[in-house]
């Protein structure tokens, strides 16, 4: 009987051994699962970091994004400006024009009736024409 108690007694220190050293590989094992948790808490905050860094680019170039609205209203009113500008300045040129055909009539009538007048109403338009467009 003793001999039976004693091999039992064997056995469970053999188990106990067995159990000890499946207890090491488990906080082994715990380790690595710490070590890896670590790594992703490390990369979260990365992540998040990043994410900051986006959000703040992302309202700068909201902000730059209103700022190119804003002058393309400016340049759009410039635009209109130049754009009036250039229509009074064509009616103004349309009645500078008027007023050199007025003139070429009056140089036309005055002249004497012996001068052959189509030849010499061209002469007088090559050489009054000039003059009209620097007014």
């Amino acid at each position: 009987m003793a001999k039976v108690v004693l091999d039992v007694a064997k056995v469970v220190l053999d188990m106990r051994k067995v159990v000890l050293d499946v207890g090491k590989v488990v906080l082994d094992v715990a380790k690595v699962v710490l070590d890896v948790g670590k790594m992703v808490l490390h990369v979260g905050k990365v992540v998040l970091d990043v994410a900051k860094v986006v959000l703040d680019v992302g309202k700068v170039v909201l902000d730059v994004a209103k700022v190119v609205r804003d002058v393309g209203k400016v340049v759009l009113d410039v635009a209109k400006v130049v754009l009036d500008v250039a229509k009074v300045v064509l009616d103004v040129g349309k009645v500078v024009l008027d007023v050199g055909k007025v003139v070429l009539d009056g140089v036309h009538a005055a002249l004497p009736s012996s001068l052959p007048s189509p030849h010499h109403h061209r002469l007088l338009k090559s050489a009054l024409f000039p003059l009209l467009r620097l007014s």
